[in-house]
């Protein structure tokens, strides 16, 4: 059962698609630094699992991105209930996460906030090895998340 007081991180992507593996990568190090401090859950990539899971919750999607021009490694960070006409095109999985949200304001879902990380990744052939650039920047921005919860927490 779900702690409703907890922040939930959700992670995308597929362990075994080399770069798509990114967001379980980083669900794994932040429970590594933050133990039961927040919730988590690795989802392979069906968004509407997300609308039990998610409601009324402070959420923190992790998930490999495709985006043009720039380099793997690079970073992005969008709060998604602000800007839902760019969250549509950030994932490779099922619905788009706009298409999800607008679900979820219909059936009395949304969550209370929906911060999505993305890291541009190179390589999603089947394997389970991430591009050096892509583990860099991972390591990078979890680090940071669980500096920012532990100071949240205090």
């Amino acid at each position: 059962m779900a702690e409703q007081g907890k922040p939930l991180f959700v992670s995308l992507g597929h362990r075994y698609r080399c770069d798509d593996g990114v967001g379980p990568y980083m669900l794994d190090l932040l429970w590594e630094g933050l133990g039961a401090e927040v919730e988590y859950w690795e989802s392979g990539g069906d968004l509407l699992e997300l609308l039990t899971a998610w409601s009324a919750r402070d959420v923190v999607l992790l998930d490999a991105v495709r985006i043009a021009g720039k380099d793997a490694g690079t970073v992005i960070r969008l709060n998604a209930l602000q800007r839902t006409e760019s969250a549509g095109v950030i994932s490779s999985h099922g619905l788009n996460l706009a298409d999800i949200l607008s679900l979820s304001q219909i059936v009395g879902s949304q969550p209370a906030s929906l911060t999505i990380y993305g890291i541009s990744g190179k390589d999603f052939r089947p394997g389970a090895t991430l591009s050096p650039s892509v583990r860099a920047a991972a390591a990078r921005l979890v680090a940071e998340v669980i500096e920012f919860y532990r100071i949240e927490a205090i």
